[in-house]
């Protein structure tokens, strides 16, 4: 989702080369303000569940530039018009990334995923193998794998925190096309 976040506001940004040297200055400003706001402020406020308001700010200032400004000419709307759905395109996005990043897995969740590996491992006790060797290295492969598949998910529950997390780096590279 962020990076067709970052899309959106790229495309905005090169949509603004059909306006005006003015509006189109102010547009790519505020395209940069708002990806050095979303990289620089508010990827650490969505480690810890949270939004920006110096981002929020950043996008209103270029919603609030889209909507003082009246195209002049024909190819000015149609480029108007398709900047305006990216920029409702991307209002969305960043609010769909932002809720990822209070989003968790639900701690009931949680719950049944560690019963039903706990039952698992049990249950292998029950499926005796001849030789014990044999069934404490499987029942143990088993508990490793299953330990592994947890550590995963716990892992990816918050996206933007930990040693695993979605990095800033396609809003960092938007500009440079």
């Amino acid at each position: 989702m962020w990076k067709k976040e970052a899309n959106c506001l790229a495309d905005l940004y090169r949509n603004s080369e059909a306006f005006g040297a003015s509006f189109r200055d102010e547009v790519k400003n505020l395209s940069v303000g708002y990806a050095r706001a979303v990289t620089g402020d508010e990827w650490k406020h969505m480690a810890r569940g949270g939004s920006s308001a110096l981002a929020q700010a950043a996008f209103n200032k270029l919603f609030f530039a889209y909507m003082a400004y009246s195209p002049s000419t024909e190819r000015e709307r149609i480029f108007f018009t398709e900047s305006i759905r990216k920029l409702n395109d991307l209002s969305e996005l960043r609010r769909t990334r932002l809720s990822e990043a209070r989003a968790g897995i639900h701690p009931v969740l949680r719950f049944v995923l560690l019963v039903g590996a706990l039952a698992t491992i049990i249950f292998t006790f029950f499926f005796g193998s001849e030789n014990p060797k044999a069934q404490v290295l499987m029942t143990m492969l088993l508990a490793i794998v299953i330990s592994l598949v947890l550590y995963t998910i716990m892992m990816f529950d918050y996206p933007f925190t930990g040693d695993v997390n979605i990095s800033p780096e396609t809003f960092n590279h938007i500009f440079s096309f």
